[in-house]
């Protein structure tokens, strides 16, 4: 029976094939088994040192050492050694290695999963059945059940053990491989009875503490007991990789960012091992950009002409290797792979938003009513909920016309709307405000001296105020406006309150900042782009925070290297997680902090 007909593994009831083992889970697990594959290979290439082969043998000892010499072959030894020192005894320097990939590898979520191999766990297990290029195995002591990925096998064979070290994958239950396994016969099980007993007399009550302090111990008792372990070498080609990693440098770059176009060039890539047929691969990557910015993955930001000088091909071969994507992505990608990696979007602006433009109109719509209880209103507003408000007078047609010009993205449209709205009324301050975004700091605050405040516009008229203020570096007068508004209403604001603290600091008065950091809930960008310049101000150890923040977003970065004035503060921009909008309004906030700490 096709294993797709079984019932998957994790008894859920449902068939392998529309529950673990659906076809884009497999996928994205083969991305990272290849990342992971690279990044081993590069560790074991460069360790261990001559240092540190005196240390591992000084780890060992003499006696065990002349054991294990007796009983397997010298590279085979040397390859298992190794593994458990640096993945059981001394993982430092993997860790190390870890943090210098993620330098080198811009994508925030390859360093989510960097990060979480850098305590890689030691699995014994009894291999239940196979599928494709996973194990599906059992652990012999817990019962937890995992699919197990990267392990060649020359025999398939239920039953027989597998022991290693594994890392987790991206999706639940799944588990990769990390260096070399052990393979034993079904019939040898009993041999690991010594290694429970083991446990059971030790003061752990973890397997993974009991493994980094006996694992050694262990496998010298199995050894000398089977003297035939042949461990499971995985070779890896890194070429398809280098390209994805170079394709995001290039990113970088340019100021763009597409973790979609990324997912599609490495399945286009790995699915039928098409880079082997390719010559020229730099021109892979030129392809796939030009692809991406003809279906609209990426702005359109090079012409195919430049990018054939950058990599030094030809605008045809571009067109000939980008008429293959274009191909392989209408034919046979999977396209729900893109709910995998979806990005959050939030809004970041003094634009007036939706909300208050709907609060607006049934502020109209109920202005001269009169109800006799509140039950009456709500069951008014419901009604109204959805019904556009259809002003008469000029000043009510100009204020409509200001809020949806402020939620245009066009810009010419923008300015139409906005330039309608004075037409009507040349007193409306949204209008001027609008059309005023080109003018100087100094004229567009002398036109918000008087704009009219309401509850329902007060937020973003204060914040228009406090980002022009931070730009001009008229800290103090910031924050005297800030000072205004009750503290409650203050931190309920996110955005003010980031300015609160951030402007205190600026006048030597860090103690809220830091109770910011200590207290805020959401683990944004900005908050851990923040923590770093605390670290940083006060010469504390920020190297993980330094990682942490470049994680979250590596444009930041870009931005603090190349010293680059910041960006205005936007006014109507739509962010994701980590691309380069959000790190230009980071970038605002944090610019004039590490001024003051180079000062």
């Amino acid at each position: 029976m096709a294993y797709e007909e079984l019932l998957c593994p994790c008894q859920s009831g449902k068939k392998a094939s529309m529950c673990c083992f659906v076809k884009k889970n497999n996928t994205l697990e083969k991305h990272w088994t290849a990342i992971k594959g690279r990044v081993v290979q590069t560790f074991l290439s460069e360790h261990p040192t001559e240092e540190e082969l005196i240390a591992l043998q000084q780890w060992v000892g003499i006696e065990r050492l002349q054991c294990f010499e007796e009983q397997i072959d010298s590279a085979t030894l040397q390859h298992l050694l190794t593994d458990l020192y640096f993945f059981t005894e001394n993982r430092l320097e993997w860790g190390y290695h870890l943090i210098e990939q993620m330098k080198a590898i811009v994508q925030p979520k390859t360093h989510l999963i960097l990060s979480s191999w850098q305590t890689p766990y030691y699995f014994v297990g009894r291999m239940k059945s196979f599928y494709e290029d996973y194990v599906i195995a059992e652990h012999i002591w817990t019962g937890e059940c995992i699919y197990l990925a990267d392990v060649d096998l020359e025999d398939q064979v239920e039953g027989n053990l597998i022991l290693g070290h594994i890392v987790p994958g991206v999706n639940e239950r799944f588990y990769g491989l990390l260096s070399s396994a052990i393979i034993l016969e079904a019939s040898q099980e009993i041999l690991l009875d010594s290694w429970f007993h083991r446990f059971e007399q030790s003061k752990h009550e973890e397997l993974e503490a009991f493994f980094k302090e006996s694992l050694l111990d262990c496998l010298l008792d199995l050894i000398t007991e089977n003297p035939v372990l042949q461990p499971d070498e995985k070779e890896m080609n890194v070429e398809a990789l280098q390209l994805i990693v170079n394709l995001d440098m290039l990113f970088l770059d340019l100021d763009v960012k597409s973790d979609r176009l990324t997912c599609l060039f490495f399945n286009y890539l790995m699915e039928e091992k098409r880079i082997e047929h390719v010559r020229k691969k730099q021109a892979l990557i030129a392809a796939v950009l030009d692809f991406g910015m003809r279906y609209d993955f990426v702005p359109r930001v090079i012409t195919q002409k430049r990018l054939g000088t950058i990599f030094d091909v030809s605008p045809s071969t571009i067109a000939r290797y980008s008429k293959k994507i274009s191909m392989y992505f209408e034919q046979d990608f999977d396209v729900f792979m893109f709910d995998k990696i979806r990005q959050a979007i939030y809004f970041v602006g003094t634009d007036a938003t939706m909300d208050e433009f709907k609060q607006w109109q049934m502020h109209k719509h109920l202005e001269k009513m009169i109800f006799t209880n509140d039950l009456d209103e709500k069951r008014m507003e419901k009604k109204l909920e959805h019904i556009p408000y259809k002003p008469i007078k000029k000043h009510e047609k100009a204020q409509k016309y200001a809020y949806e010009a402020f939620l245009e993205d066009g810009e010419r449209k923008r300015y139409e709307l906005a330039r309608l709205a004075l037409n009507c009324d040349p007193t409306n301050h949204d209008a001027q405000i609008i059309l005023s975004e080109y003018e100087t700091a100094d004229e567009r605050l002398a036109i918000l001296q008087d704009y009219p405040i309401t509850l329902l516009n007060r937020n973003r008229i204060y914040l228009l105020k406090i980002t022009l203020l931070y730009q001009q570096g008229r800290f103090e007068e910031a924050l005297a406006i800030l000072s205004d508004i009750p503290f409650n209403e203050l931190r309920q604001h996110t955005m003010l309150y980031y300015f609160y603290a951030c402007l205190h600091f600026l006048i030597d008065q860090p103690k809220i900042l830091e109770d910011l950091l200590q207290t805020a809930i959401e683990d944004t960008a900005l908050f851990r782009w923040l923590t770093w310049v605390f670290m940083l101000a006060y010469q504390l150890d920020e190297e993980d925070y330094v990682m942490q923040a470049i994680q979250a977003n590596p444009f930041v970065q870009k931005y603090i290297e190349m010293q680059m004035e910041p960006y205005s503060f936007p006014t109507h921009q739509f962010c994701a997680k980590g691309d380069p909008n959000e790190a230009k309004m980071i970038h605002f906030i944090i610019h004039p902090l590490l001024q003051k700490i180079q000062k």
